[in-house]
Order: structure tokens, then sequence, then C-alpha cells
């Protein structure tokens, strides 16, 4: 059941920092959006419940890392019957990718992963004729 009547506490900032001198957000929600951080970066996130009580203690700390910047501009050169390369331009700094590519509607889960070091360019030779792909990249 939801928990009504209660306001929550949530502390952020980088590993090791302490929840009182973090970044304090109070909401009526049990969710958050936090803006505003870096790329590639680990954080931690502590919570309480703010009822007014004197042994209100803090819940955590959670550990999280934000990701890479998607890349942009994706597309596909160089196709031939059974080959064809898959392209894209970085969406940041990032210096490296994984890419998943198959038939139209495959599982992204059970996809081989492939990474392709710092080029940002994959070439497929193996691809059955007269077939629709696609292909997922991130740094």
């Amino acid at each position: 059941l939801p928990v009504t009547g209660v306001t929550w506490t949530a502390s952020w900032g980088l590993p090791g920092f302490d929840p009182d001198a973090g970044t304090i957000i109070d909401t009526p929600t049990t969710s958050i959006n936090i803006t505003g951080l870096s790329s590639q970066t680990s954080y931690e996130f502590y919570v309480k419940s703010d009822c007014d009580l004197s042994n209100n203690e803090w819940f955590g700390p959670v550990e999280f890392r934000t990701s890479c910047p998607a890349p942009t501009t994706l597309g596909v050169t160089d196709v031939t019957q059974t080959g064809a390369t898959f392209t894209w331009m970085p969406g940041g700094s990032e210096v490296s990718w994984e890419i998943k590519y198959g038939l139209v509607g495959f599982n992204l889960e059970e996809a081989e992963l492939f990474a392709t070091g710092n080029s940002t360019a994959h070439t497929v030779n193996n691809l059955m004729p007269n077939s629709e792909y696609e292909f997922y990249v991130r740094a």
C-alpha cells in the first residue's frame, strides 16, 4: 500500500559523502529525478522519511553509475547482398563502443555483443540476402 502523509528526504553525492551535507531533495513521492549529473560517474543516494521523529535515520547508501551519452547520427553504408557497415558519431567524449545487430525485431538481450574499439564504424559480412536488419550501439 502507498504511504500517505509522509514526505521523503533524499540526499545524493559522490561516494563517501555525508548525507547530511549532500544535495538534499524533499519530495512527497517515493521517486525523484536527479539532473545535472556527470556521465560515467559513480554516485551514492540516501533516503529517509521526514516524519518528525528524533530517531529518523538515513537508509543507504545505494550506489549508482551514470552512463555515457548516446551516440548520434546512426547510419548504414557500403550495403551489399550479405554485408553492410554500421556508422555513428560520438554523443560526447566517449572513445569506445559496443554494438549488437540482428534481423528486425531480434531479442537485444540475447544478441551477441561486438566491441568496436575506438572505431565509429563496424562492418558485417555474414548477413542474409534480402533481409532487414537493425543495430544498436552504446559507448
